[in-house]
This record gives C-alpha cells, structure tokens and sequence, in this order.
C-alpha cells in the first residue's frame, strides 16, 4: 500500500472511532476488549492501516454493534426491492 491514505479506509476509521466514542470507550478500553493494540487501533481509525476482517469483527462484538456499521451501514438508507 502507498503512504497515501485510501478514501475507503478514513470512512472506515472515522465510522469506528464515532461509534466507539458514542459508547464511552477509550482507545484502551477497545484495545483490552479486543485483544488489539492502541497503536493498531488508532491506525486504523486514522486510515492509515488496513483492518483484518477477523480484526474487524473482534471491534464489532466489542461495540455491539454488527461489522457492516463499522462500514457506515446503518447510516444508509436501505436498498430499494422493486417497485409496486
């Protein structure tokens, strides 16, 4: 990966660190839950390191929360199925 940042991932980093915030938690507090480092944490949230899926879902349980919200998902309108 370049030294520039990828869009996806700031989206990413910016959707876990406002989820892990509206839930009270520190940067060591998600570390001691999920058995990742502050500094592989805060990577992440920055944008500057590509999250594991297993990672991931380690952040996920962590927070409540299903993975596709670490995605923004939930901020999404849902998917249209047809017309009526």
């Amino acid at each position: 990966m370049t030294d520039q940042k990828q869009p996806e991932l700031i989206r990413l980093g910016q959707s876990i660190r406002s989820i892990r915030k509206g839930k009270g938690l520190s940067l060591t507090q998600l570390a001691q839950l999920t058995g990742a480092s502050v500094s592989a944490l805060s990577t992440i949230e920055t944008g500057t390191r590509d999250a594991r899926a297993s990672t991931l879902y380690r952040i996920a349980k962590a927070l409540h929360v299903p993975v596709a919200d670490l995605f923004g998902a939930s901020q999404e309108a849902p998917p249209q199925t047809g017309t009526a």
